[in-house]
C-alpha cells in the first residue's frame, strides 16, 4: 500500500510530526501538585514551599488539639529547616464539648508581601463542619540551610460556608 496524497497514513504521520514540533517549542511550565490524606483524628497535606526552586512543605492538623503545624524541607541538605505552628481552636469559635470535624488542603498562591515579610507560595485552607467556617493561613518564608525557630502561621481570611451546628 503506497502513500498517496489521499492516504490516511500520510495525514496521520504529518499530524504526529506537527504535534511533536509544537510540543517541543511550546513554553513549559512545572506542575505544582498538592496531596492530602486524613484519618478520623489527623490530616496531612503537602504544598509548594518556593516557586523559583521547587521544594515541598508539609502541614499537619491534629483534630484533637487543634494544632496546625508545618515544616519546609530544604532542597540543598534534605533537612527540615523551617517550622510553623498555630492552635486553630479559637479561630473557629468551637464549643469545646463538640468534636471538631476538619478538612485541610494546600493551595499554590503567592500573596503580596506585607509588613516586610515575604509570604510562602502556599495558603493552607482549613474548613470545620460544626462551625461552618473556612479559614486560610500562610507563613513568612525564609530559606535557610540551618534549622530556624518555629514561627506562627499567619491568618489570611475566612468565611462561613454553612450555618453552625447547634448543640443539642
Amino acid at each position: 500500500m503506497a502513500l498517496t496524497p489521499n492516504s490516511r497514513g500520510l495525514y496521520l504521520c504529518f499530524g504526529l510530526l506537527a504535534g511533536l514540533a509544537v510540543a517541543q517549542f511550546w513554553p513549559h511550565e512545572p506542575a505544582l501538585a498538592t496531596a492530602t490524606d486524613r484519618s478520623d483524628q489527623f490530616a496531612i497535606c503537602v504544598g509548594p514551599a518556593t516557586l523559583a526552586e521547587p521544594s515541598d512543605a508539609i502541614y499537619t492538623l491534629d483534630f484533637l488539639t487543634g494544632d496546625l503545624k508545618g515544616a519546609v524541607l530544604n532542597r540543598s541538605n534534605g533537612k527540615f529547616t523551617q517550622f510553623f505552628y498555630r492552635n486553630i481552636l479559637q479561630d473557629f469559635r468551637l464549643d469545646p464539648t463538640i468534636k471538631a470535624k476538619y478538612a485541610i488542603v494546600a493551595g499554590a498562591v503567592q500573596l503580596n508581601s506585607a509588613r516586610g515579610l515575604t509570604t510562602a507560595p502556599t495558603v493552607i485552607y482549613v474548613a470545620e463542619l460544626n462551625s461552618g467556617r473556612l479559614n486560610s493561613y500562610t507563613y513568612a518564608s525564609r530559606e535557610s540551610a540551618v534549622a530556624q525557630p518555629p514561627q506562627p502561621f499567619i491568618p489570611v481570611d475566612g468565611f462561613p460556608f454553612r450555618q453552625p451546628v447547634e448543640k443539642e
